[in-house]
């Protein structure tokens, strides 16, 4: 069961330290997902599924659904838009990396781009020995099997080719932008005229051959069908209720459309059409394709679903598919947040083992932040914050005051909220409820980073380097002193370090608060942008969007903890230490590795059991703003571990839950709090153990 009442803290393991670090070359990431994400296209061939998705190429599945592995030997470029099937070979076309061929069911790939000069591959038809691309810059034609391509462009006024169709010995084109359209060859391509008989929009996204007719998805104007060839065209929507469309499939007299809110089926010829969404988990459906009579949906953020029915229901196909964009990460309590680019929420329980979706009420899947206070969680978004207050089971939106939605950050300090955005600063002092700018003396409003050190909080932007504020917010003071560049794209602390990220200069290090910099680059690659930093005890670790990073002496040196880390182009987006790993978000997916693995001379936690339940004395105390409490259990029991201020009002649950026999440890986070005397009590099940102990928090 999910917390409803804890606090934002890091885990930490039973440890034997040493300052010794090492990139073992036995060391393993290990990802568990959460799994999904951005699948732009669909295609079966044999008893093989294959997608296309964004960021993480091509995933197959050869037992229906059931699990997916990567087929990307000799991709490039990540970014899958379409497919096809020559009769011997597949064909992957990309965005931006032009087309893929695989002999040999996708195990491996070849580039196969002589003579196309647009990279940008949208569709691939393939008639007999004729191959045709939609690509951005018009249409392509092979002969040969995709060996050559030659552009065919006579009479297309729009490049935008989003769909290509071919039927007998008519081929289609249809376009997008500006002059878009349909346009109609009836000599392969040779010349080509506009057919927009019927219709009146230029954004054209799909067509798909039915029986003797020509179906046409179109961006905002639904679905229109030809009778004659693309002679005329007629609207086609009664009853699809939002009118992007982006996908088409059949079986039998039944067609089925896929659209920006959900999935329609028509069984009298697209007169007339009924949802069947039921159980989509994301309803954004990008591709459409039936194998065995099951019906699949490739969906822009919830990666693959499955209908048995028909498509009167539906579940998730997903195992396997690790391509979500890992931007955040936060724990409350016991459970992992992450937040990703365009999937939305998901949570852990089981320290990443498995993650399950939360977003009942997130109207906003695009997550750039998350934070914690007082046991709700925070989420910052393209489309502002919202606010969870049982662990991620349901969201509201908390946007009152809030002038720009677009959230780049959250952080919580002090008691009050703090969001990140493009057009400035804003504050929340009723756990946002409500917002107020909060922008005094910072000259670039496209906030990229916050960050906080004792009482002082720091902003970065995307212009004028970091500000600082001593006053909560009220007030912002630019120091820039010894910084090389003005885009700061993280801010960490650790003791009396403060670091930031330099976009394109590294990491800089002040040790007075900000009044001085210093490049510390010594071992980084400074065109990596730098994302986060996590502190663990005098070391710090740096994600970049090349890889993660670690040092021993305050940044003089940085070393490698890549090794076996997401081999795609977006290494580290974010990053957290609870128990004994640290976990990364990556580009795509959450990565977990065991700190012992990194750590020479740290020991993996014992399983002696103890003899007694013990609360043990919280480690540094005083402490300022962490620090470590050990608790030994004898018996599996049911345990509550909180902290409680000077007038003894609960101010943070830490462990709220069951816990197995043995021994154990929580960290405490206090850089909300003002600085003084803490209780901090643990209750064992049924009243068997209660202990209090305290602790000083120095500012």
């Amino acid at each position: 069961m999910l917390m409803k009442k804890s606090f934002p803290f890091l885990f930490a393991f039973f440890i034997s330290l040493s300052v010794l670090f090492s990139d073992s070359v036995s060391a393993q990431w290990v990802s568990n997902g959460p799994y999904g994400g951005i699948a732009q296209t669909m295609f079966v061939q044999g008893t093989d599924i294959y997608i296309g998705t964004l960021y993480n190429g091509i995933f197959k599945s050869g037992n229906e659904g059931a699990s997916w592995i990567t087929c990307n030997s000799g991709i490039t470029t990540k970014n899958i838009y379409s497919f096809g099937y020559t009769g011997t070979a597949l064909l992957a076309g990309s965005y931006g990396g032009g087309v893929y061929k695989s002999s040999n069911n996708g195990v491996n790939w070849t580039e196969s781009n002589s003579g196309l000069t647009n990279m940008q591959v949208w569709s691939i038809a393939v008639n007999g020995t004729d191959i045709f691309l939609g690509t951005y810059g018009g249409v392509f034609k092979s002969t040969d099997g995709g060996a050559n391509w030659t552009a065919k462009n006579s009479g297309l006024a729009s490049m935008q080719v989003r769909s290509v169709l071919v039927n007998g010995t008519t081929v289609f084109a249809a376009t997008f932008g500006t002059n878009g359209g349909v346009y109609v060859s009836t000599n392969y391509g040779e010349n080509w005229a506009l057919s927009n008989n019927g219709y009146t929009s230029v954004n054209m996204n799909t067509l798909f051959k039915f029986g003797s007719d020509i179906f046409l998805g179109t961006q905002n104007a639904g679905i229109y069908k030809s009778t004659d060839n693309g002679g005329t065209w007629t609207l086609s929507n009664t009853g699809v209720t939002n009118t992007n469309i982006f996908s088409f499939t059949s079986s039998g007299t039944t067609l089925y459309t896929g659209t920006f809110a959900g999935i329609f089926k028509s069984t009298d010829n697209g007169a007339n059409w009924t949802q069947i969404s039921n159980g989509l988990s994301n309803t954004n459906v990008r591709g459409l394709k039936i194998l065995n009579s099951n019906l699949y949906a490739a969906t822009y953020g919830g990666g693959v679903s499955k209908s048995t029915d028909g498509g009167a229901n539906w579940f998730d196909a997903i195992n396997g598919i690790n391509n979500n964009m890992g931007y955040a990460i936060t724990l409350n309590g016991s459970v992992l947040f992450a937040g990703t680019g365009g999937s939305g929420v998901f949570v852990s329980t089981n320290s990443g083992s498995s993650w399950n979706a939360a977003n009942n009420g997130l109207t906003n899947k695009s997550v750039n932040a998350l934070a914690v206070l007082s046991g709700n969680v925070y989420t910052g978004t393209y489309g502002g914050v919202f606010k969870s207050t049982d662990n991620g089971n349901s969201w509201t939106i908390s946007n009152s005051g809030l002038s720009n939605l677009y959230v780049s950050a959250l952080m919580a300090h002090n008691g009050n909220i703090y969001a990140a955005t493009n057009g400035g600063v804003f504050k929340s002092t009723n756990g946002a409820q409500t917002w107020t700018l909060s922008n005094t003396g910072i000259s670039s409003t496209t906030i990229w980073s916050l960050g906080s050190k004792g009482s002082m909080i720091y902003a970065g932007t995307s212009a004028a380097g970091i500000f600082r504020s001593t006053d909560d917010g009220a007030n912002w003071t630019a120091i820039n002193n010894g910084l090389t560049g003005v885009m700061i794209r993280a801010i960490g602390s650790n003791g009396t370090n403060l670091y930031c990220g330099v976009g394109g200069f590294g990491v800089s290090l002040s040790t007075n608060n900000g009044d001085n910099w210093t490049a510390v680059n010594n071992g980084l690659v400074l065109t990596e942008n730098v994302s986060s930093f996590t502190p663990y005890n005098s070391n710090e670790f740096v994600t970049t969007w090349g890889g993660i990073y670690y040092t021993t002496n305050n940044g003089t040196n940085w070393i490698s903890a890549t090794a076996n880390l997401s081999s795609n182009t977006y290494t580290g987006f974010s990053s957290l230490i609870y128990g004994t790993d640290i976990y990364v978000g990556s580009g795509p997916g959450y990565w977990k590795r065991p700190l012992s693995e990194i750590i020479v001379g740290v020991e993996k936690p014992g399983y002696e059991i103890p003899r007694e339940f013990t609360l043990g004395q919280n480690y540094p105390n005083p402490f300022n703003p962490v620090t470590r409490i050990d608790f030994e259990l004898k018996t599996d029991s049911k345990i509550n571990i909180s902290v409680y201020d000077i007038t003894g009002r609960e101010i943070a649950v830490l462990v709220n839950g069951f816990k197995t026999a043995g021994k154990h440890s929580v960290h405490f986070n206090a850089s909300e709090f003002a600085g003084g005397i803490y209780f901090y009590r643990m209750i064992t099940g049924e009243n068997r153990f209660i202990t209090t102990k305290k602790m000083a928090l120095i500012r």
